[in-house]
């Protein structure tokens, strides 16, 4: 469940992994249910979004500079695997950016410094 309201999104995960990835988001007050140990969190939505010019197929990306970006999960939950072919078909450079608050941004970031290596 994600909402949004001002600027924020409001989701239910788990409380585990709100301690892994969202420990710096606040939480709804009284939101933790204990049967399913799960709570709500507070997301700050920064507005930054995919870039358009990033080719989109399925779960995969692409940027203009042939960058691939997958997908794994969805909404607040999920995270990337950012790859650049740097010499051949097996040299690979490669990063996980995690689930998180600034996933996007941090992916954004990853991108470009693998478009300007």
């Amino acid at each position: 469940m994600i909402k949004a309201i001002n600027n924020v999104k409001r989701v239910r995960i788990s409380y585990s992994f709100y301690k892994n990835f969202f420990s710096e988001c606040k939480t709804e007050e009284n939101s933790y249910r204990a049967k399913d140990k799960t709570i709500i969190v507070i997301i700050p939505d920064d507005g930054i979004k995919i870039p358009n010019t990033w080719k989109r197929d399925g779960q995969t990306f692409l940027t203009p500079t042939r960058v691939r970006i997958t997908v794994y999960g969805s909404g607040a939950c999920r995270s990337f695997l950012v790859e650049k072919n740097v010499t051949s078909v097996s040299a690979y450079q490669s990063k996980t950016i995690q689930p998180g608050a600034h996933s996007i941004k941090n992916l954004i970031t990853v991108v470009n410094s693998f478009e300007n290596n």
